[in-house]
């Protein structure tokens, strides 16, 4: 059945940035966290879904409690309705002990269904019938009772594409996606991945001083992150704890496939001379090497010209 996400403290890590992808997702969910509206959250494998979903839930007047979080894969075929609708007590069903399932449990609070396009036909319909009415049915009772909660849905796969191959339901698609948010893959944000790393590195340490080398840095955003912020956490976090010395350097993360040509792969993982670098180091470096060309500076960072501006601002590097 559905659970509460116990301890009530939703780490931000997933939406540290600066990017324009970043700034945009946080105004989203600022507009959004406060209304009723069913939320749909897209995207793939460790960009943050659940994490974003219980944001938006602790910025709703429901946040003093937990949000139920069901997660939709391990709902079982035989009782996945039990588990969703809760039954009526006594009712002999096999050694299921319930008397309030998931939906029931979140009156006046939020539900969250992690990856909702995992429901088979019959829970897509039970969950169409609470969006539509108000109501949950226990199984074996012949009275509804009305729930109010909101519904918060993720998805790692294309909704549309199982809408149109008839493996979703259509009206239970408008009905959870009254909002959609689409959260980014890291690579489509690179120039959030030295603020990502520098956040990792010092929650995990609980130190301010681990620096990373222009090297390590290049090698790091020459990766494609295909598990994304999740990845880019575990990576951190193997580093620092095979690497107690507060300095992160190119060998340390050489274990990384680059996205570049070889070239550009043996010069990123080669050390740089210079040793550990701040932030403000490492992009001053970079428009030294660039002859001070902001666009070229900000391709090779891996970074918006915008954000390359605003911290060639911030760092008086104008």
């Amino acid at each position: 059945m559905g659970r509460g996400n116990k301890g009530g403290i939703f780490q931000p890590s997933a939406f540290i940035g600066s990017s324009h992808a970043m700034q945009t997702l946080r105004k989203l969910v600022e507009d959004i966290a406060p209304s009723d509206l069913p939320v749909l959250i897209t995207g793939e494998t460790g960009t943050g879904k659940s994490l974003l979903a219980a944001d938006i839930h602790s910025q709703h007047h429901t946040s003093k409690r937990d949000p139920v979080v069901v997660d939709c894969t391990s709902l079982s075929h035989e009782i996945g309705s039990v588990q969703l609708m809760g039954q009526v007590a006594g009712l002999s069903r096999r050694d299921v002990p319930l008397t309030r399932g998931a939906l029931e449990t979140a009156h006046g609070n939020s539900i969250i269904l992690e990856e909702v396009s995992a429901l088979n036909p019959e829970l897509q319909g039970l969950i169409l019938r609470f969006a539509e009415t108000g109501f949950v049915q226990r199984i074996g009772a012949l009275e509804g009772r009305a729930v109010n909660a909101r519904l918060i849905s993720t998805s790692i796969r294309d909704i549309d594409d199982l809408v149109e191959t008839n493996v979703f339901r259509r009206d239970l698609y408008h009905r959870i996606n009254a909002f959609q948010i689409a959260v980014p893959p890291l690579r489509e944000r690179r120039d959030d991945i030295a603020e990502l790393a520098a956040f990792f590195a010092q929650s995990l340490t609980r130190r301010d001083d681990v620096q990373f080398t222009n090297a390590a840095l290049r090698v790091l955003l020459e990766h494609n992150w295909p598990g994304n912020v999740r990845e880019l956490k575990n990576v951190i976090q193997r580093v620092l704890t095979l690497n107690s010395s507060g300095r992160v350097t190119a060998r340390d993360v050489s274990f990384l496939p680059s996205t570049q040509d070889t070239e550009q792969e043996k010069s990123a993982q080669s050390e740089d001379p210079t040793g550990p670098v701040s932030e403000r180091e490492w992009i001053a470096a970079a428009l030294k090497q660039h002859n001070y060309r902001k666009g070229t500076t900000a391709q090779y960072l891996g970074m918006a010209p915008r954000t390359l501006y605003n911290k060639m601002k911030k760092f008086q590097l104008d």
